[in-house]
């Protein structure tokens, strides 16, 4: 009760709501650090809890994105031609989405993404 008046109402009063001082914090930290408990009166013991806190319980969740394919090709060079295809595949993906197609069974394949950014 006494870290909600010392540090949560202040946060809800200068911020609209304490949730968007919280990803504030997160931001700019890397950057210029802009102290959102600037004004508070909390120890340094409290304060590097408090951020340690909101930077596991906000982290973002990476996000798994997965498409069952089916892929067939009827001419000559059929097989070849599909593993070209699901190779060019791979090839696009990058280090923040890196894409994988793994067979399930012929002409079944499954592409799988996992990525931080939900867009």
């Amino acid at each position: 009760e006494d870290l909600c008046k010392r540090v949560g109402w202040p946060l809800y009063r200068k911020y609209g709501h304490a949730y968007d001082a919280f990803k504030i914090a997160l931001n700019t930290e890397a950057e210029e650090h802009a102290d959102i408990f600037a004004d508070m009166d909390i120890t340094p013991e409290i304060k590097n809890d408090l951020l340690t806190y909101i930077k596991r319980r906000l982290a973002p969740q990476p996000v798994k994105i997965r498409a069952d394919i089916e892929v067939t090709c009827f001419t000559y060079e059929g097989i070849d031609a599909i593993k070209a295809a699901l190779g060019d595949g791979e090839d696009k993906s990058t280090s923040d989405c890196p894409v994988r197609i793994k067979l399930i069974a012929p002409p079944m394949y499954v592409m799988t993404c996992m990525t931080l950014d939900k867009e």
